[in-house]
């Protein structure tokens, strides 16, 4: 066995023990030099682990070389075996140069190994894309950590967080991410510059809060995304009092330290407190804690804590809006009626734009309500104030987006949907709708895209794969759409939907006992579902099962509420749809006049129809052609045609509506725009086993070529993805 002062002599003799010390002293400074200069050029501290990786694992083989060679004035030299041996470097021999050569093959490895993943590190994909998209002044603020003893007090770091971003949103020079977003990496450890990417900002506002007492210690940095400098850090010490000059401190040194150009009225909003009562704000600002949580408890919860915020400070405007808000959000979690709403909401928000005119919450929040009763001309009014307000006012671009979609103003819908995912680009609840809006306008593949970002960001979210799997059958992918269903069934097995979109999928691709299974177990689980319903009597129809057709939209005829004074459910509505279409079928075209045009709201409905109303108006078109009033169902189907054109115009762009379209110019006469129309349905993914076969409107093209050549290319392509979703479905 060597002895230990043997072994220790030896590798002095050797050199080891030098080359040791000089490889970790070069290591050392490698280290420190990566860890000052790879900031400032851009590549994020993740890197530096490769570097350290790479001396690690280049360490045995340095020892290697110092155990084995000496480097001299002639260069490289085997060290002799022991000191009794000679004491010259003897010459390399074969099987030196073999080893030399694969220990400097595994050096050059690694060096290259670890440069590309410094380099990997520091892709455009990383912090220089997030210069790239990032406006100059840009910033996301953090949810404050609680440093406090209390892990009750977190609220109050994340409402200071929240107030000081929405002071900064109201600077118009300033782009601010949105609470949603920037929330959403509370307690996760992400680099700064990975935030920054993904929030696509320059800079972030991070920090901390310490309750003790009467005593408040806040901490706050700003600091750039680029190179994680810090451009501004300070620590305030003071009484809990003292909160509101704290926060506008700390907002104006953010826009000292970006040279952020603020305005007269902004400067005056900055220096505006929302109360003076230090218990009405932590009040407040509990209150607005529990509303996020959503749920019918918590909204209750907080609508107590706003009520002890305004018996503190009965001249707190803000507080008043932000009651408002969460009765607001009962109609969304709690099922309160939109009646019980407004007027609820209307004497706060009253009071609270009495105190202050210019509040944006407010304004937002009334242009909510009155959007819940589809007064879109007050809502787009309200919405529109509350930017002119807050120019970075996220929810309130979504929500004018959202008004844009009722009103089929789908152009305008884009643009405001394209400024709120700007300001907030995690917020699920924003790509969800501009999923939606882009399967509208006829982008499949980038609706596909915002759907998959929301499973990305909310996978608790269960209607997302029931979205994807609707609009999935909407545009004739079947695959994909049985795909996505197995998805639904497995995250909401007790669901109506999921039943109800496979019938839709066996309907579409004409596998009619899949289908009928599939309706039956969804009439099972909600027999009065108003979908459940329609899809019953689609069935009827596509198959052509008159006898069953007839026998069921009676039986379901019988059971319309015809007590009601002026609007019928959607359900009754649909029961005089198909009843109507039933009587047409059967030639009693009086009949069916009278059920679409109740289904259609009545003589008004019909006068004030929108696009996606047409279809019972088609209907009515053909009924009067029947009957011999080819000029009421000419004005009828030029309605149609103007509404077609208008929806178009403004954006629509499905399968459904070039279909649509086709059948109105069917209806007209007009064959060759007919065939170009639904040509273009077919194109973008118009796929019905029974529709084009089956329905009365298309009866002018039955004997046209080019009408049969369309009827055949479907059905070639349904044979094809009837094979492939029975492989896929084959395990239900």
């Amino acid at each position: 066995m060597i002895r230990v002062g043997s072994l220790f002599r030896e590798l002095r003799r050797r050199g080891v023990l030098q080359t040791t010390a000089v490889y970790i002293v070069g290591a050392w400074v490698i280290l420190q030099a990566a860890n000052v200069l790879f900031p400032g050029a851009g590549i994020p501290d993740s890197a530096i682990r490769f570097v350290f990786i790479g001396a690690v694992v280049g360490f045995p083989l340095v020892m290697t070389f110092g155990w084995m060679y000496d480097i001299t004035v002639t260069g490289i030299r085997r060290t002799p075996a022991s000191e009794l041996a000679s004491g010259d470097n003897l010459p390399l021999r074969k099987p030196d140069y073999i080893l030399l050569a694969t220990l400097a093959t595994l050096a050059t490895g690694l060096v290259v190994g670890v440069f590309a993943q410094v380099m990997n590190q520091a892709q455009p994909t990383d912090v220089v894309a997030a210069e790239l998209t990032a406006a100059e002044n840009s910033i996301a603020v953090l949810p404050f950590v609680n440093m406090s003893d209390s892990a009750d007090n977190e609220y109050f770091g994340d409402g200071i967080a929240e107030e000081l971003l929405n002071e900064l949103a109201n600077l118009a020079s300033l782009q601010v991410a949105a609470r949603t977003s920037s929330f959403f990496f509370k307690g996760k450890n992400e680099p700064i510059q990975s935030i920054g990417r993904q929030l696509g900002v320059r800079n972030v506002l991070e920090g901390s809060v310490r309750k003790s007492g009467n005593r408040l210690r806040i901490t706050a940095q700003l600091i750039n995304v680029a190179n994680g400098y810090h451009l501004w850090s300070e620590t305030y010490d003071r009484k809990m009092g003292d909160i509101f000059a704290i926060q506008e401190d700390i907002a104006r040194a953010i826009t000292t330290a970006l040279e952020v150009k603020i305005l007269g009225h902004e400067s005056r909003r900055l220096s505006k407190s929302p109360t003076d009562n230090f218990g009405a704000y932590d009040f407040f600002l509990l209150g607005q804690h529990h509303r996020e949580q959503r749920n019918p408890e918590s909204l209750e919860k907080s609508l107590e804590l706003f009520d002890q915020a305004l018996e503190l400070d009965d001249q707190f405007a803000l507080g008043y809006a932000e009651k408002a808000l969460s009765y607001l959000y009962q109609a969304y979690y709690s099922g309160r009626s939109p009646e019980d709403v407004v007027a609820l909401t209307e004497p706060l928000l009253r009071k609270s734009l009495e105190l202050d005119p210019d509040l944006p919450k407010a304004h937002a929040t009334r242009a909510s309500v009155r959007l819940l009763v589809r007064d879109f001309e007050a809502a787009d009014a309200g919405y529109r104030k509350a930017l002119e307000l807050r120019p970075n006012y996220s929810g309130a671009w979504g929500n004018l987006g959202f008004s844009m979609v009722l009103q089929s103003r789908l152009e305008e819908a884009a643009a405001a949907y394209e400024k709120s995912e700007v300001l907030d680009p995690l917020n699920a609840t924003q790509h969800y709708n501009f999923g939606a809006l882009k399967m509208l306008t006829g982008r499949y593949d980038e609706g596909l895209a915002e759907f998959k970002k929301v499973v990305e960001l909310s996978p608790e979210r269960t209607a997302t794969a029931a979205a994807i799997t609707h609009w999935s059958i909407v545009y004739g992918r079947f695959e994909e759409a049985a795909q996505w269903a197995l998805k639904s069934l497995a995250k909401e097995p007790d669901s109506v939907r999921t039943p109800r979109s496979l019938a839709q999928i066996y309907g579409n691709l004409g596998i009619w006992d899949k289908a009928w299974e599939a309706l039956s177990r969804a009439n099972e689980m909600s027999p009065d579902n108003v979908g459940v319903f329609r899809e019953v009597a689609n069935f009827y129809f596509q198959t052509s099962d008159h006898a069953g057709f007839s026998s069921f939209v009676a039986s379901e005829y019988e059971k319309i509420d015809r007590s009601a004074s002026s609007q019928y459910s959607p359900t009754d509505q649909a029961r005089y749809f198909w009843h109507g279409v039933s009587a047409l079928l059967e030639g009693n075209y009086i009949q069916a006049v009278d059920d679409l045009t109740e289904s259609a709201g009545g003589e008004d409905g019909i006068v004030n129809a929108v696009y996606d109303e047409i279809t019972a108006l088609k209907y009515i078109a053909y009924a009067y052609q029947k009957q011999g009033q080819d000029d009421a169902a000419a004005a009828l189907l030029t309605q149609c045609l103007d509404l077609a054109k208008n929806a178009l115009a403004q954006g629509w762009n499905t399968p459904a509506i070039h279909y649509r379209t086709a059948q109105v110019y069917a209806l007209l006469g007009d064959s060759d725009n007919a065939i170009a129309e639904l040509q273009q349905a077919v194109d973008k993914g118009w796929r019905a086993a029974g529709g084009l076969e089956r329905d009365p409107l298309w009866s002018p093209l039955q004997e046209d070529v080019r009408f049969q050549a369309i009827v055949t290319q479907v059905n070639d392509d349904l044979e094809v993805q009837r094979n492939r979703v029975a492989v896929i479905l084959a395990e239900l």
